[in-house]
């Protein structure tokens, strides 16, 4: 009987995929926790249009199979297995959409997220076994690692609209789960919504980072390497986030 789980990657890839995120796939892949598919678009410019077709190319495989969706950019690193596993545990535990905690390429000291809508809202807990605490904070994140369910996802892509064009003489039908946007501001004149950012608020429940501790030695977030110059991790300082003053 196969007890692994269904795990389909969607990845828009700019200009070329980094070998440190093709082991990370890789890794993922072989670690026999998971039936993986890799689903992926090249040379697309406009990061919006990417992450849009490689949803619109995922929806009838993960209608099949269901499992769990998994957001990864081609410039994101999994530091080791066991990080990817305690990320699927909090998805399945909160059923909520959770973003792998990652640093900004031009400033290791900031993180991908932004709670300057959610500030007033409180914290979600969950005992995710071996006396392992998790607990959720309301975030808008970036895609880079997000983690959801197949039904999350699928409720998405049912609610956006819809394009249909040619695609090789045959017609493709392209889902727009995210797209910049322009928004009037209480106090900024008009602002700029990232397609992340967009993608995030129309999730049912949003997206959260998760912070996972057992009273003891492990006291951590799901931490995954950015790569620039370097592999970016979490700094020794606490992080500040984009909309921190």
């Amino acid at each position: 009987m196969n007890t692994r789980t269904q795990l389909t990657i969607l990845s828009p890839v700019a200009k070329y995929r980094h070998p440190k995120n093709h082991k990370t796939i890789e890794t993922i892949g072989t670690s026999g926790h998971f039936d993986v598919a890799l689903v992926e678009a090249f040379g697309f410019s406009e990061v919006a249009r990417a992450r849009n077709i490689v949803a619109s190319k995922a929806e009838e495989h993960v209608r099949n199979v269901g499992g769990l969706v998994f957001w990864l950019d081609a410039d994101m690193v999994l530091p080791n297995i066991e990080v990817f596993l305690l990320h699927v545990a909090c998805v399945r535990a909160s059923d909520r959409a959770i973003s792998g905690r990652y640093v900004v390429r031009q400033d290791e000291s900031r993180i991908a997220a932004s709670r300057h809508e959610f500030r007033q809202r409180p914290h979600e807990e969950y005992d995710i076994g071996s006396n392992m605490k998790l607990t959720l904070e309301h975030a808008l994140c970036g895609m880079g690692c997000l983690l959801m369910t197949a039904s999350m996802f699928l409720d998405q892509l049912e609610a956006v609209p819809t394009c249909f064009r040619k695609e090789n003489g045959e017609e493709f039908r392209e889902r727009l789960v995210c797209c910049p946007r322009i928004e009037e501001h209480p106090t900024s004149g008009h602002v700029m919504i990232s397609e992340d950012y967009d993608y995030c608020r129309s999730i049912e429940n949003g997206t959260w980072l998760a912070h996972i501790s057992n009273g003891e030695s492990l006291n951590s977030w799901l931490d995954y390497g950015h790569v620039a110059e370097k592999t970016l991790m979490h700094s020794p300082k606490p992080h500040t986030f984009r909309d921190d003053r």
